[in-house]
């Protein structure tokens, strides 16, 4: 079981640095930008899959079954996860200048989605300008709700149950990739 919080650390951490990275060095853009998350997954998947067959596998007892990696897994993960929203809401949950990118990012996305449909559906660009006036006057207006920033902490609950929901996928997942296979001799 030590081991099992040990890998759940040290996937916490790494989490952390790399938010910390996204947040202080390479910026807001590719911090809330599907690519961040993607390279987030990435890093974290090979780390995990690394770490997690040098420190779940007991190389005395008895060999790690698909049941028992998952168990291990999940408990890993869920102490990662539930330390990385508790961490970013206690580091950027008054952060003024990441809440303002974080709403600007979002309404340009929103605004390239509506210019994106409203051309699909062959509307002129004077009414595909009209669209973006209406959808910015309902945000000034506040009838059009913005997402929920990410890291307030009235978004905590939400988070860590996510967190909980992801944790087991990925625990089910990839305990395909660490579990020890029975080795059948001739």
């Amino acid at each position: 079981m030590n081991n099992t919080i040990k890998l759940g650390l040290i996937l916490a951490a790494i989490g952390l640095i790399t938010t910390l990275l996204y947040r202080y060095v390479i910026g807001f853009d590719f911090m809330f930008s599907w690519k961040s998350g993607l390279v987030s997954f990435a890093i974290s998947i090979v780390i995990t899959i690394i770490l997690a067959r040098k420190m779940l596998r007991d190389p005395e007892g008895e060999r790690l079954g698909y049941g028992e990696a998952v168990k291990k897994l999940f408990i890993a993960y869920l102490i990662s996860t539930s330390i990385g929203a508790l961490a970013g809401a206690a580091l950027f949950s008054n952060d003024q200048e990441l809440k303002e990118t974080f709403t600007e990012l979002n309404i340009n996305a929103q605004e390239t989605g509506i210019r994106m449909g409203a051309s699909l559906t062959g509307a002129s660009e004077a009414d595909i300008e009209v669209e973006v006036e209406k959808y910015r006057e309902g945000v000034a207006s506040g009838e059009v709700q913005l997402p929920p920033y990410q890291y307030a902490c009235s978004n905590l609950p939400l988070a860590l149950f996510s967190s909980a929901v992801v944790s087991i996928f990925l625990a089910l997942i990839l305990a395909l990739f660490i579990r020890e296979k029975e080795t059948q001799y001739a």
